[in-house]
């Protein structure tokens, strides 16, 4: 058995070679996206397709009939936008084809040098947002090819777009340097500094977030609702929300001249689902109402989640049924929100009655549906039925993403089934799947249950290797494994590194380490 423990700790270093409580199931399972996103390409391209229509000759006599626009002239505009608006697409598809295929070995240059169409620094920018989406390296490689002609001039569209792939792909220390060295009239305008606030919200970043806004307007550049959102976002993710918080970020907004939208409430009941803070989620609710602004099918589902995970199943059911009489469908993310009520109350028959009703309206089981439904056998501590399900979804053609992998070895090591833990560790990584902060929680969780420091230790090292920050959680648990070993040293460094990043420890924590290094003191006294 230790070999087998061994065996899965060492993949875990050969992927990511080291360097000097209680696990929650990832919320994807159940509840709606952290956030609506904010980098809406479609407004870009209608923009682009609009900036096309405006580079037309509208000067001609025909312009007006009896004070009404030409229908004829309006036709050719809307003609030729449409064309130029193919043209950009096709262009930007090719180099962003031919730059995902490169091999390894290869360069992005080999591509860009070797030009054969036109193209506009509108283009470069959906270029490097293309490859990004597959390749966060490649398309930085773009970025910094471009900076290195000298017929290029740097823009703040291009750096909020590089910004917001370094963002996705959690690469905060590079995005950090580029926003760094950027050039100053590029870097003062509302979208680069949006950007970045988002590469700093999406690990929580509050304070840095904070920053930045205060910056801004120190630089005479306004905020705008994106840039709100993005705090209120930020904050949300950087820990447990007090008292009237959702209310008090309202507020902020209103402070600020703006108006909260749709997707400033949103955010807000996304967050309230996340700690399962029904009371906060219903006052914004309320307030959106009272505000008349239109609830739209993410707010119903997040309502449903957050009705979910309080234990209201019921209510979760009542509101569901509702959703048709106020004009909207239910979507797999509804389905998947409902199924996860009941069996957070472990109803096996009504979730099986959920996923029939998915099926007949033409949503199959997908990622999300398969793992609340394991999360729920783990639970019920019935792992030849969860790992059953594993195997069949894997059969059907479904990927089991980090969140399957995570919600077994969660289930696992709660089991004190270690060995099963670390297997299926094993085959995450030989997937290709990379864990994330929440896979590496619930396997340190686990070997902390099961007594084994330095595995748990080695699977901490692993995780900051692969660039992911600890958590508060992550962090706790180490804490806690050195105190219990006797390792002050090793404990009072992870501590100060814990305060550097903006976490605090809870009351029952800390006491202990105050009485281990109480005890600590007396004995070196005692010996001298």
């Amino acid at each position: 058995m230790a070999a087998m423990i061994a065996q899965g700790t060492r993949k875990l270093t050969d992927t990511y070679p080291s360097h000097h409580t209680q696990f929650t199931p990832p919320l994807t399972t159940h509840v709606v996206q952290d956030s609506p996103d904010s980098d809406s390409e479609g407004k870009e391209e209608e923009d682009l397709n609009l900036d096309s229509v405006g580079s037309l000759d509208t000067n001609d006599e025909t312009q007006q009939v009896l004070g009404r626009p030409s229908k004829t002239k309006a036709k050719k505009m809307t003609k030729l936008a449409l064309k130029r608006a193919k043209d950009w697409r096709e262009r930007v598809k090719l180099f962003t084809d031919r730059i995902l295929g490169l091999k390894p070995d290869e360069f992005v240059a080999d591509v860009l040098d070797d030009r054969k169409v036109q193209m506009t620094p509108t283009d470069f920018c959906f270029v490097v947002k293309w490859v990004g989406q597959s390749s966060w390296q490649r398309a930085l490689e773009v970025y910094e090819w471009l900076n290195l002609r000298h017929w290029y001039s740097p823009n703040a569209r291009m750096l909020a777009t590089i910004l917001a792939v370094l963002g996705k792909a959690n690469q905060e220390a590079l995005a950090v340097e580029i926003f760094t060295r950027a050039e100053p009239g590029t870097l003062n305008t509302v979208q680069v500094y949006n950007a970045m606030m988002g590469v700093y919200a999406r690990n929580g970043r509050f304070n840095k977030v904070q920053e930045l806004l205060d910056l801004m307007r120190e630089r005479g550049c306004e905020p705008d609702l994106v840039s709100l959102n993005t705090l209120i976002n930020a904050r949300l993710r950087s820990g447990a929300m007090v008292p009237n918080l959702a209310i008090d970020l309202l507020n902020e907004v209103r402070r600020s001249g703006l108006r909260p939208d749709i997707i400033t409430y949103n955010t807000l009941i996304s967050g309230c689902s996340r700690e399962s803070n029904l009371e906060e989620a219903v006052k914004v609710y309320n307030d959106m109402e009272a505000h008349n602004c239109q609830p739209d099918l993410w707010t119903y589902n997040a309502m449903i989640s957050v009705y979910g995970r309080c234990g209201q199943s019921s209510k979760a059911e009542q509101l569901f049924k509702e959703l048709e009489s106020k004009g909207f469908f239910p979507d797999a993310v509804t389905y998947n929100s409902l199924l996860y009520a009941f069996a957070r109350e472990l109803d096996i028959e009504k979730v099986r009655d959920i996923g029939e009703d998915m099926m007949k309206m033409g949503f199959g089981k997908d990622e999300m549906t398969y793992n609340t439904i394991i999360h729920m056998y783990g639970k019920q501590g019935q792992h030849d039925l969860a790992f059953q399900l594993y195997r069949d979804m894997k059969m059907l053609g479904r990927t089991p993403d980090a969140v399957t992998y995570t919600v077994l070895i969660d289930s696992l090591g709660k089991a004190n089934m270690i060995t099963e833990a670390a297997n299926v560790m094993s085959e995450m990584l030989d997937s290709g799947v990379k864990p994330t902060l929440r896979t590496y929680s619930a396997m340190m969780c686990a070997y902390a249950k099961a007594g084994k420091q330095v595995e748990a230790q080695e699977t901490f090292d692993c995780m900051v290797k692969s660039g992911i920050r600890p958590d508060h959680l992550a962090y706790s648990v180490m804490l806690d494994i050195f105190l219990k070993v006797n390792e002050t040293k090793k404990a009072i460094t992870l501590y100060q590194e814990m305060l550097h990043d903006g976490f605090k420890l809870d009351h029952a924590l800390y006491g202990f380490m105050l009485r281990v290094l109480e005890e600590k003191i007396n004995w070196k006294s005692l010996k001298e």
